[in-house]
């Protein structure tokens, strides 16, 4: 009955309303409308599509190419290939096919998705539309996009991202040049906004002190994952925050293989450790810092620690997922699927909820048969002998920072 109320508490059950939002898709279809100081004809030639056409986003660019059909006509085929220079000069490019369906000059223009297997069109764009409208001295520029089913977060981003592609349209045709601010200070804001609701939320459980400190914190964890995927090439990636469950840092391009995977995940922590050191380090120095940094050290070792544990979704579960991805899959279900078990059974007997679900989430993810990355280069075993003492070097410098200040 005890273990019953504490399932029962108010924090549990929305974190539990939480996870089941995220977790279930749904497709999405955000809509922009922007005016842009321009004529309708300038406007609608620079969103046009046709056969070798190049739109210029700065570091990213989309090339079309027809492949059957004919010129401005409907049913018409296009291979748009996107293209992404990274920090060491090369390009990351991926190609899509879409069907001009619908096409009215100087008006209006649609595209529909061709996949090579209709039924995987999760996290897929199916279907964009442009439409331009003369408005006042300038002109009105609406988009609309149509994505297969995305978890909650995607869902969100898929709307910023929507508007931050129409500000780099409005750009172009004004002055001849992508306008990628606001796409930044979108992504700025989401990060900012979320980080807000995640304050009130572990505010309202832990007091203000504890749920900014554990903010800032998460802030600097996720900071990490950032500059592990700048240092592997990629652009910036985003923060989000996750009321009563963290954060989360996405990247902008798919890894191309598992060193990525398990440095990306491992700089999290990682840089975290600079912080919890930072907070000993008067302690170690035989000064007795303020209670705040006191707390804070405990904190952030406290939270890296959790995020460490051997279990996915975890930093520590992905970088294990990464070591085993050039072993046996089934090997490596299984063993995943029993530390998703373990870390369920343990919280079971410790009644920590906490650590219930991250159990309950890992045994989720791993109950059916799968492919663990398999389309991505597996680590040589040097980098996952690297890897592995990197972890365990982290874990220990986390442990040590948090005996030290609970020993106080």
């Amino acid at each position: 009955m005890e273990f019953l109320i504490k399932l029962l508490k108010p924090e549990i059950i929305l974190t539990l309303v939480l996870l089941f939002m995220l977790g279930m898709r749904m497709r999405v279809r955000p809509r922009a409308s922007l005016y842009i100081d321009t004529s309708p004809a300038k406007l609608f030639e620079t969103i046009d599509a046709y056969d070798g056409r190049v739109f210029d986003f700065g570091r990213t660019k989309i090339s079309l190419r027809q492949l059957s059909g004919s010129v401005d006509q409907a049913s018409t085929d296009y291979e748009f290939t996107y293209s992404t220079s990274m920090a060491d000069g090369r390009l990351r490019s991926t190609t899509a096919v879409f069907t001009l369906v619908e096409k009215i000059a100087g008006e209006f223009i649609r595209f529909k998705r061709k996949l090579e297997n209709p039924k995987l069109q999760n996290n897929e764009l199916l279907e964009f539309s442009q439409r331009v409208l003369a408005d006042g001295k300038g002109a009105r520029l609406q988009s609309e996009y149509v994505w297969g089913p995305r978890p909650l977060i995607a869902q969100i981003l898929a709307r910023s991202d929507l508007i931050g592609g129409a500000y780099r349209l409005k750009g172009i045709a004004e002055t001849g040049i992508a306008n990628n601010t606001p796409y930044l200070l979108l992504s700025a804001g989401v990060c900012l906004l979320t980080g807000l609701l995640a304050v009130l939320a572990f505010a309202y459980f832990t007091g203000w002190l504890i749920a900014i400190l554990a903010i800032f914190s998460l802030l600097i964890h996720e900071l990490g994952h950032l500059i592990a995927y700048r240092l592997i090439g990629q652009p910036w990636g985003r923060i989000v925050f996750l009321p009563f469950l963290g954060a989360v840092a996405i990247p902008r391009l798919p890894f191309e293989n598992q060193g990525q995977i398990a440095f990306a995940a491992l700089m999290g922590p990682g840089i975290s450790v600079l912080l919890s050191l930072a907070c000993w380090l008067p302690m170690a120095l035989g000064h007795m810092p303020y209670e705040s940094i006191i707390v804070l050290g405990m904190v952030t070792a406290g939270i890296n620690l959790l995020n460490l544990l051997p279990v996915e979704p975890l930093d520590g579960g992905v970088v294990l997922r990464s070591i085993l991805g050039g072993l046996n899959p089934t090997f490596a279900k299984s063993l995943l699927l029993g530390l998703g078990l373990l870390a369920f059974a343990v919280g079971s007997y410790f009644s920590n909820v906490l650590v219930m679900i991250i159990g309950g989430i890992a045994v989720l993810a791993n109950i059916k048969q799968r492919k663990i990355d398999s389309s991505l280069r597996p680590m040589p075993f040097h980098l996952s002998f690297i890897s592995t003492a990197v972890y365990f070097g982290v874990v220990s410098l986390h442990l040590m920072v948090l005996l030290k200040t609970i020993n106080l």
